[in-house]
This record gives structure tokens, sequence and C-alpha cells, in this order.
């Protein structure tokens, strides 16, 4: 008969050595907050692209240069 090996993550030891890496990987609250607040300010910074700015990216040249031929 097989023995019962399985443990459950409520089993499972962790050492604070392990804990003092793995923090290394999470970020604060504080550092959150700052993430949160420098993408909100970058946000506020974008100006957005008139139709005809958006329009002129794809136009061809009306009057192409030939200059070469």
């Amino acid at each position: 008969m097989e023995e019962n090996t399985t443990i459950t993550n409520a089993e499972k030891a962790v050492s604070l050595e392990s804990l003092a890496e793995a923090s290394k990987l999470i970020a604060t609250k504080a550092e959150v907050k700052k993430q949160i607040a420098d993408a909100v300010t970058a946000c506020a910074n974008i100006t957005f692209a008139s139709t005809e700015e958006v329009l002129d990216m794809f136009r061809m040249d009306e009057a192409p240069d030939n200059s070469g031929t």
C-alpha cells in the first residue's frame, strides 16, 4: 500500500530567508501608488492628433517628386 505524501499549501513552511528574497520582487504600497500617479500624470500630458493630422499620415504625396527622372 502506497503512503500518501501530498502536502497541502497550508502545511508548507517558508524560511525567513526565502521571504526576504521574495520581498525584493513585490512592490510596496508606496511604490504602487507612485507608479499609478506617474501613469496618471503621463496620461494628462497626452495630446490627440487632429483628424487632418491622422489622414496626412496615410496620404500619398499629391505631387510626387519626379526630379530624378
